[in-house]
């Protein structure tokens, strides 16, 4: 038997190629892949073909973790044994790179083990915790003299920062600062009433850098992320380019803490930021039981408060810059498709002279996330509330939407700043 990977040291958004050869025809292959550091595991069992090999690239296994074509199954399924408290990123950033350990066992032949390594950070790009003039986060900077084109990530509602996307945008050539804003050492608790000038600091934090481009200044974020995302972008003109993941046309109410449904979100220079409050508090346990809860229906309904959707839509046309969404059509969490297909609606009715785009994927959920990493379970314990959210999404469909869009989202940044 003989079992080959490559490459087998990579970066996180790198596609790895695996085969196995040397085998008897028709025997079965039991091939596991484990990472170590964050204790996930996946299987799968392959039958060998005429050659007496097994290619994942050219077929599908018979059982396991998954049951689609791809070299990156193993990857994408890795999951712990005791799901239990079920964490919506299964693997946390990290300096050091990660090992992962894939081992085959024919039936008629002993096991062999290989250990390749994945990294977050490219060699020379450096993390850089921030503690400066009541910014709190994370700068990757990429090696060299630069200046660097800068994008600001922003979390959604489980807070914290946003550490992995960051990196991952370092990695090619971008200034990134992964900026918390709640639920993080010296931030508020909850999502209540922060002020966009804080954001606004932030952008002009990383333009005050030499190593930074101020000109070429971006933002991104994932849910509520996505909604403060185009906030940002419709009230800051220093933002030239926003990419939002799952996001709204609407600004919803805080989250988090008491009445946080009747308190805004965002404050702007002392006013709130016009949002849909929540309406009758509707005892979802009871409904649902010990079963994930869906969101969209309770969303859905709040979108026919006419009035009030239309006095709390974002005015996403006075985005200086170019605009990416992306959305799953299967989002249990709120319909980001139909937000977002709003969002384009009224771009073209205003005529907006910047380019924007509409990635939507059919039977993917609310967890589009980084490409090359295990998937976001189906339902997971919120950070912030501890309920149990449905996410929705078919695994394959998801993993096509986090490769697909995370290329798509690299050359459109590119291409636009």
């Amino acid at each position: 038997m003989n079992l080959q990977i490559s490459p087998t040291s990579s970066l996180i958004d790198e596609r790895i190629e695996w085969y196995v050869d040397d085998l008897t025809p028709g025997r079965e292959l039991i091939i596991r892949a484990k990472d170590v550091e964050a204790d996930l595991e996946s299987s799968a069992v392959f039958i060998a073909d005429r050659e007496g090999k097994v290619d994942p690239a050219h077929e599908k296994p018979v059982r396991g973790s998954y049951e689609w074509v791809d070299p990156m199954g193993l990857i994408w399924t890795m999951a712990p044994k005791d799901p239990g408290n079920q964490a919506m990123n299964r693997v946390s950033f990290r300096e050091l790179p990660g090992h992962i350990i894939f081992t085959a066992q024919p039936g008629d032949k002993p096991e062999e083990s290989q250990t390749i390594q994945r990294s977050w950070l490219m060699k020379g790009v450096a993390r850089i915790p921030v503690n400066d003039e009541g910014l709190h986060g994370v700068l990757f900077m990429p090696s060299g003299k630069g200046p660097f084109p800068g994008i600001m990530i922003v979390t959604g509602s489980g807070g914290g920062a946003n550490e992995r996307s960051a990196a991952l945008w370092a990695n090619h050539g971008y200034a990134a600062f992964a900026l918390a804003y709640f639920a993080y050492e010296g931030c508020p608790d909850f999502l209540v009433e922060i002020p966009l000038e804080y954001f606004e600091k932030g952008f002009q934090w990383m333009a005050k850098n030499p190593r930074i481009d101020g000109n070429r200044l971006a933002v991104s974020g994932a849910s509520r992320g996505g909604e403060l995302s185009l906030v940002l972008g419709a009230t800051l003109r220093m933002v030239k380019v926003v990419i939002a993941y799952v996001p709204s046309s609407v600004v919803w109410a805080g989250f988090g803490g008491e009445n946080a449904g009747l308190k805004a979100s965002w404050t702007y220079q002392g006013k709130d930021v016009t949002f849909i409050k929540e309406g009758e508090e509707i005892d979802l346990k009871a409904i649902y039981g010990d079963n994930p809860i869906p969101l969209t229906p309770g969303f859905l309904k709040s979108m026919e408060l006419v009035d009030e959707v239309e006095a709390s839509t974002i005015p996403v046309e006075k985005i200086q810059g170019a605009i990416l969404l992306i959305s799953g059509e299967d989002d249990q969490m709120w319909p980001s498709t139909l937000f977002s297909n709003r969002v384009m609606d009224r771009l073209t009715k205003f005529n907006f002279p910047h380019p924007y785009v509409h990635l939507s994927y059919p039977q993917a959920g609310h967890g589009i996330s980084n490409p090359y990493i295990p998937l976001s379970p189906p339902a997971i314990i919120h950070p912030v509330d501890k309920g149990l959210y449905a996410l929705g999404g078919k695994p394959e469909q998801q993993a096509y939407a986090n490769e697909d869009s995370w290329e798509k989202a690299l050359a459109f940044l590119n291409s636009n700043l």
